[in-house]
């Protein structure tokens, strides 16, 4: 059985930054001179400030982050680098800017399908969907792009946004189908299903998640909830309390301690 982390939340589009993510650069193994310094200066400090950069960027710090990736920038331009500003730029919500940047990984790289990604989520952000789908149906473009499943999630919250239920849900269908052990999509369709009023179909999602990822504390969360709209008490005081247990003094464990003590009274 996998371990989740202690939680993702439904909303959250860093966690579809689970879409966003970027992998580290390594040092390399440069030649060296006389004096034991290495020959790729340039490259070597390219590397230090870039690695740094992913570092605060991954601690939730984008504001230093930045700063690591301004003087990598100085050394060496790659589409990598500026993707990572794109995103970097998106956390601290310079939604433009952002843009700015996976343009130049795009001009960089046309085949760099995470930007259109990156694109497609700040444009979501911006509250511009349609633009937003395009962009994420042009990283599907890409006959080897490895993650299509956050494409095809993020068109789906698009399509969410629009109230167009049936395109999400068609969407995150096949997000699921791609990649089953990718979280998000179980928790935007069972969250759709409930809007819908589909609450057989929300639980059947959630638990589906939960077999995966049984201490995924907001399925449980959700699934309370659930059960409290359907007056089923005891269930849903048994999901609010498996949520205290697995993520204490954290937001989503108070909320779902309000919950407790609505049932108890």
């Amino acid at each position: 059985m996998k371990k989740s982390p202690l939680f993702i939340t439904a909303f959250s589009f860093l966690a579809l930054i689970l879409l966003l993510s970027t992998a580290c650069v390594t040092t390399p193994k440069n030649e060296t001179d006389k004096e034991g310094q290495p020959k790729d200066i340039k490259g070597a400090r390219y590397t230090l400030h870039y690695n740094t950069g992913l570092s605060r960027l991954g601690a939730g710090k984008p504001t230093y982050a930045m700063v690591e990736f301004i003087e990598a920038e100085k050394y060496k331009k790659t589409p990598e680098l500026y993707y990572a500003m794109g995103q970097t730029c998106y956390e601290l919500k310079r939604y433009a800017l952002s843009l700015d940047y996976f343009d130049k990984t795009l001009f960089m790289d046309k085949d760099f399908s995470k930007a259109y990604v990156g694109k497609g989520i700040v444009l979501i952000a911006m509250e511009r969907y349609d633009e937003a789908i395009v962009q994420l149906k042009k990283s599907l473009e890409n006959i080897i792009f490895h993650e299509p499943e956050s494409a095809y999630y993020n068109i789906a919250v698009a399509y969410a946004k629009m109230n167009n239920y049936e395109g999400a849900v068609e969407n995150l269908k096949t997000a699921i189908r791609l990649k089953p052990e990718y979280i998000p999509p179980y928790l935007e369709l069972a969250r759709i299903y409930r809007k819908m009023g589909r609450f057989d179909l929300s639980e059947s999602v959630l638990q589906e998640a939960l077999e995966q990822y049984p201490e995924l504390a907001q399925a449980h969360y959700m699934l309370g909830i659930i059960y409290l709209e359907q007056k089923r008490s005891l269930a849903a005081k048994m999901e609010f309390s498996e949520v205290i247990k697995l993520v204490p003094d954290t937001p989503l464990a108070r909320e779902a301690e309000k919950y407790l003590k609505g049932l108890e009274n």
